[in-house]
């Protein structure tokens, strides 16, 4: 046996499901709406950190230069003393050429004459000339980077550190 149902009982199961249906769509809507607000936040997060990885490669980028630079004008400086020491040898051969010696055969040779040893220190002392001009050029630059503030921008801004010793005048707040 069948039984039926009224009207009034089908009416209100359509109009239970239509409001039913107009909920659930507000709340897809809602969710939806919702997500592309955190995917927005989430894209200027995103961006924010890279400009930050880019400021952060930049400064070591600075840091390294400093580093290059640094190792520059030790090696001019060893170089310096190189020339200096090559110069005294001459100048020592100059003081005695001239004078015959014997080899490992031994037969008497002539060492250097004077002409070609004051050659050979004119040519040292214009290569010093030159070598102590780079090196003053190189220090100059290496004097107008200032690594210790590249450093602290480093671990301060991109790490969030404070160095050992070091006051934070002005602190800012970013939300």
């Amino acid at each position: 046996m069948k039984f039926k149902r009224p009207k009034i009982t089908t009416m209100l199961i359509v109009f239970a499901l239509i409001i039913y249906g107009g909920v659930l769509i507000v709340t897809i809507q809602t969710a939806t709406i919702e997500g592309e607000n955190i995917n927005e936040k989430l894209a200027l997060e995103a961006a924010r950190l890279e400009i930050e990885v880019a400021e952060l490669e930049f400064a070591i980028g600075r840091y390294l230069a400093y580093e290059n630079a640094r190792q520059h004008i030790e090696d001019l400086r060893v170089e310096e003393i190189a020339i200096e020491e090559r110069i005294k040898e001459l100048e020592a051969a100059h003081a005695d050429a001239g004078i015959t010696e014997r080899n490992e055969a031994g037969l008497i040779i002539l060492k250097r004459s004077q002409a070609e040893i004051e050659a050979d220190i004119l040519r040292a002392e214009m290569d010093l000339a030159r070598l102590q001009n780079d090196l003053q050029n190189a220090t100059a630059n290496f004097n107008a980077i200032d690594a210790s503030s590249v450093i602290a921008e480093i671990a301060r801004e991109h790490l969030g550190l404070v160095l050992p010793g070091e006051i934070i005048l002005h602190e800012t707040a970013e939300d």
